[in-house]
């Protein structure tokens, strides 16, 4: 997505929404995550002081003739208890700009709901935009968790190709243009520069952002210890089943609390404000020989190095504070639960991830009387 196909990528990615929204309704239910358990669950797992606000990546929105960003995940939370808010940033653009678009819009869901403090969650791109908003207004941000998050770029971004003069001028234009015409079905109206974007994500951006936004990076990229947290899995249906594929995980506090690194969730105080920080990511590339965005997938992988990614971003690059996981068998955007809930046999159903970590962070505010 970070080279000079950038624009084709992108256009396959939109057609693919626009066709999917379009047909969704003629897949049949065993196709589809519409026959999963947690979808017609009404309990109060997650139901968490503070709501939760999600945090679109690159190129996201919030609907697209009734195409989700974040299919299904939203109605998971809700049936948990969990007051859920989806904010709507830029498209394409730096992850400062966007970021400072999240704080005013927490600012005024602070007002719809009367709560002056939320958990963020951030996918891809998201995930340096809740660490700006957390670092710049900590006294809005009880916790920010990344969702394969470009916390240390991609080497997808570090492509020189696109260096030249003419080249950026071209991807300029045909890129800003594609997030214009998302915008415009989506029906938002945000200035969009996918070089501002591709920037933040290549090498020296993400090193330039992370000198400025430190707070909960790892002491050393890809920190053994930090890396190895992955001792467990959460429920699913099809093939793979746990004993209790509602609640997902019977021993949640002792998963967290058990890790010898444990306390890199923090809490960090930023300006008089404690704020923790979390996140997973996986590193499978193709998950579904139906899934048509495997395709995209792959073609970007080749632009990475090493076969450690999930197709846009290296494992390690994930990691920012408690990273809960790192190696999940999925691939970018089955974290999103795209596309209608394809995933690899034996991987989890992408909404008991986040209904298992908001679980989490409902004790947390128990416990530490948040």
């Amino acid at each position: 997505m970070f080279s000079n196909n950038i624009a084709l990528r992108g256009t396959a990615i939109l057609a693919a929404a626009l066709f999917i929204s379009a047909c969704n309704s003629n897949f049949d239910v065993g196709f589809t995550s519409d026959n999963h358990p947690l979808l017609s669950v009404n309990d109060n797992y997650t139901e968490t002081k503070y709501p939760v606000v999600l945090v679109h990546g690159l190129y996201g929105f919030d609907d697209i003739f009734g195409m989700d960003y974040w299919l299904d995940i939203p109605t998971v939370l809700e049936n948990g208890g969990t007051e859920v808010y989806t904010a709507i940033v830029a498209g394409a653009h730096s992850p400062a700009v966007r970021g400072e678009q999240l704080i005013t819009q927490l600012e005024e869901f602070s007002a719809l709901s009367g709560m002056t403090r939320f958990h963020l969650m951030g996918h891809s791109l998201g995930a340096p935009t809740i660490r700006y908003a957390a670092a710049m207004r900590p006294d809005l941000v009880v916790s920010a968790t990344s969702i394969a998050g470009v916390n240390y770029g991609s080497e997808a971004a570090n492509n020189e190709t696109i260096e030249p003069p003419l080249v950026r001028g071209i991807v300029s234009l045909i890129g800003n243009l594609l997030g214009h015409v998302i915008d415009t079905v989506s029906q938002n109206k945000f200035e969009q520069n996918i070089l501002a974007a591709t920037d933040a994500m290549e090498k020296e951006g993400a090193d330039a952002f992370n000198a400025a936004y430190p707070v909960g990076l790892p002491s050393v990229y890809c920190n053994n210890s930090e890396a190895s947290l992955v001792g467990f899995s959460h429920g699913t249906n099809g093939d793979y089943v746990e004993n209790n594929p509602i609640n997902s995980y019977d021993d949640f506090a002792a998963f967290y609390d058990g890790s010898n690194d444990a306390g890199a969730a923090g809490p960090y105080n930023i300006n008089g404000s404690d704020v923790y920080f979390y996140s997973y990511g996986g590193n499978h590339v193709a998950t579904h020989k139906s899934d048509p965005l495997d395709g995209l997938h792959k073609s970007v992988s080749k632009l990475i190095d090493g076969d450690d990614d999930d197709g846009f971003v290296e494992r390690c690059s994930t990691h920012h504070g408690y990273v809960i996981k790192d190696n999940y068998p999925m691939n970018h955007m089955d974290f999103q639960n795209w596309v209608v809930g394809l995933r690899e046999k034996g991987a989890p159903y992408a909404g008991s991830i986040f209904r298992a970590h908001i679980h989490h962070l409902k004790l947390l505010e128990i416990s530490e009387s948040l």
